[in-house]
């Protein structure tokens, strides 16, 4: 009797390690970003490509928080600064940069401040 009960309880052991490896895969913590940022639909990569608000909802010369990001150049490189080995050795800093006079999602009038900024 103690082998067929030592048989039973392993065979629930791997049902409840079975359920919980196919749950795991669906888990998503209270910090995920759909949850942080429900609106958001660049967050969702089956939904298709992203659009823009109009500027009807926003104001021409409001920025609207949309930046298409096939406009950036986006480049891995080192990161600075403290951190020992793993900053040595891996490609942990991300540099974005844009054309600023062709960046049609900055208004106008802060164009010229940019370009002040970084020059």
């Amino acid at each position: 009797m103690n082998i067929i009960s030592n048989f039973v309880f392993r065979q629930s052991i791997c049902l409840s390690t079975r359920h919980l490896l196919i749950n795991s895969r669906t888990y998503k913590s209270n910090l995920s970003y759909d949850k942080l940022f429900p609106n958001s639909k660049s967050l969702d990569i089956l939904s298709g490509p992203v659009t823009a608000p109009t500027n009807e909802s926003t104001g021409k010369d409001k920025f609207n928080g949309f930046i298409p990001t096939d406009k950036l150049d986006i480049t891995h490189r080192h990161a600075r600064g403290p951190g020992g080995q793993h900053v040595n050795k891996t490609l942990s800093g991300v540099e974005n940069r844009f054309h600023i006079d062709s960046a049609t999602w900055i208004p106008d009038w802060i164009k010229p401040r940019f370009r002040d900024m970084n020059q």
